[in-house]
């Protein structure tokens, strides 16, 4: 889980024909080196983007609660100090889901060990918790916590989404009363070049379709959530790296004069006019990612932004700019849980330094993601989820949250209320 900054989008004024786009693709992809194989084109030299979809998951109501969720580390439940703890915690904030860390089995890397996972996992749903399978899918060849950080698995290889197919799948016979599975760390980490490669984000793509596909076989009922990367500006080029198709089509309606006093076109437009290529995309694809089309596509149910930021303009503008996308796309803004952050400021990275413990900030961000506008409730999304509260940094040291838990449980009259109803 971390956060980057900035994501945009613009056709801005090429009037470049699609055979010239495809012939300028493969030129510059050739010379770069880093676009990735295209297996094939279209007849316009556009790099031939799958489309299929799966069966579709569990379906909203109009009435279900407001996902208020939390991501469990192991310190947070392997004792049973620390489990009494967190529970307690979870429901002094009045949450309702928690994504919690999976255990270490033969078939893939886990941050915790199956004897408290099943523990806690017990408790959590006595307590009438939704609980989710939290894997990390690109360690999952990750043998230790020493090699987690480098671990990167290859989602190019047929042989690895098999492997990541039979170890979630293994996990949820084992463990039949969770009530989904939720991706983290299904991407690649940014490269040098930072650009998206098409056989990459297909990769990543293929990767999520195999596991969820066989999901919704075996387990019609599981909800299916993936973490991804912000939707904010960055610098790109529809020339020289791969953007999805659904992007380039959103880009050209959201710079057209008709939308010239549009926040988000001025964002996008703002940022291309700095860009020697005129371009700018969102973030998520130059860590391989395209969650919008895994969205329409029913790899996963709702997507989490890993938004952290205690800038409350910063935070409501990225959620303005995904329902944009959402719109563009007929998708519902239920969709959508904002990773809501209560971090400690990291001065190691930029794109971190506007991450903090502002309890007021917390309480006016989730309270934006509930009532969408401030006042308009159709204009909701569908939930938030907080990293992190709720247990302990490591053995002993219990994360900072007193502030936090009060903010949140300010935002909900009761824990019957949140748990009134399965958000998921």
């Amino acid at each position: 889980m971390a956060s980057r900054s900035n994501s945009s989008m613009a056709f801005t004024g090429l009037a470049l024909t699609a055979v010239t786009f495809g012939a300028l693709y493969f030129g510059l992809c050739a010379s770069l080196g880093g676009c990735g194989k295209l297996a094939s084109t279209t007849d316009s030299g556009l790099p031939n983007e799958a489309t299929e979809s799966i069966a579709s998951g569990p379906k909203f109501s109009s009435d279900r609660c407001f996902i208020r969720a939390n991501w469990i580390r192991p310190p947070s439940f392997d004792t049973a100090q620390s489990r009494l703890t967190t529970l307690q915690k979870l429901k002094l904030a009045k949450l309702n889901t928690v994504f919690l860390a999976a255990p270490q089995t033969g078939l893939g890397y886990g941050w915790s060990n199956e004897a408290s996972f099943a523990q806690f996992l017990g408790e959590l749903r006595a307590e009438n918790f939704s609980v989710h399978l939290w894997v990390q899918n690109k360690m999952r060849g990750a043998r230790s916590d020493a090699d987690e950080e480098n671990a990167q698995a290859d989602f190019e290889s047929e042989t690895e989404r098999t492997l990541q197919v039979n170890w979630i799948t293994d996990l949820l016979d084992r463990y039949p009363n969770l009530q989904g599975v939720h991706y983290d760390y299904i991407r690649y980490e940014d490269q040098p070049a930072w650009v998206g490669e098409f056989s990459k984000t297909e990769a990543v793509s293929k990767t999520i379709s195999a596991i969820s596909s066989q999901i919704r076989q075996r387990y019609s009922t599981k909800f299916l959530s993936a973490s991804s990367f912000v939707a904010e500006p960055t610098y790109g080029d529809f020339d020289a790296e791969f953007v999805s198709f659904w992007f380039r089509s959103w880009s050209s309606w959201i710079t057209s004069a008709a939308n010239d006093s549009n926040e988000i076109n001025t964002l996008f437009k703002a940022l291309a006019n700095q860009s020697a290529s005129k371009h700018s995309v969102p973030t998520f694809f130059k860590f391989q990612q395209n969650p919008v089309s895994w969205l329409k596509r029913n790899f996963i149910d709702v997507v989490v932004p890993m938004q952290y930021t205690t800038d409350v303009h910063k935070y409501q503008t990225e959620i303005s700019i995904w329902k944009s996308f959402f719109s563009h796309q007929n998708l519902s803004p239920q969709r959508l849980v904002m990773g809501t952050g209560w971090l400690p400021v990291d001065t190691s990275e930029t794109s971190h330094s506007d991450w903090g413990y502002d309890a007021v900030s917390l309480e006016t961000r989730v309270q934006i993601a509930k009532t969408g506008t401030m006042s308009n409730a159709n204009d909701a999304i569908g939930g938030v989820s907080i990293y992190r509260i709720a247990g302990y940094e490591q053995e002993g040291t219990e994360v900072d949250d007193t502030h936090a838990i009060a903010a949140l449980s300010n935002s909900i009259t009761t824990l019957e209320d949140a748990l009134s109803n399965n958000c998921w």
